[in-house]
């Protein structure tokens, strides 16, 4: 598969929103962060470019931001993966993941936290949700290893 991305992301949370294009990569893993951290969303992205096989799809700060991005997108212009905070405002990650289930079922997302996966919900990784994510445990092997979840 071949994609053009361009990333769209917050650099400061003061809603001043920046673009760049991203090179085409066949077969990229492309992923849509979010996360309230406007420095994790970038470190994110940088480490999906060191992945090699993954590049950032978007970013959004809220879960609303992010309902909204992905309503927008046609078929061939989704994320792989929707790497979500657990914890944001508004909306919290997992009532995210569980809307846009309920709107495209092949949407795939990923939990992360900084607290562990016993604080999540049993249920919480079930259907839509491929997996959870320690967010220090957070490299460019382990965005890498999301695709072995699709």
């Amino acid at each position: 598969r071949r994609c053009t991305i361009e990333v769209r992301g917050n650099d400061h949370d003061d809603g001043d929103m920046t673009s760049r294009r991203v090179r085409t990569v066949p077969g990229a893993l492309t992923i849509f962060v979010v996360d309230d951290d406007a420095r994790l969303r970038s470190v994110i992205g940088e480490l999906a470019e060191a992945a090699g096989d993954c590049r950032l799809w978007d970013t959004a700060a809220t879960g609303e931001e992010a309902l909204d991005r992905l309503a927008r997108c046609d078929g061939d212009d989704r994320p792989d993966v929707v790497l979500l905070d657990v914890e944001l405002p508004g909306i919290d990650g997992l009532a995210v993941a569980r809307r846009q289930l309920a709107v495209d079922p092949a949407t795939r997302s990923v939990l992360m936290s900084t607290h562990a996966a016993d604080d999540l919900p049993p249920d919480a990784v079930s259907g839509g949700v491929l997996d959870f994510v320690s967010k220090v445990e957070l490299s460019p092997s382990r965005l890498s290893s999301f695709r072995a979840l699709l």
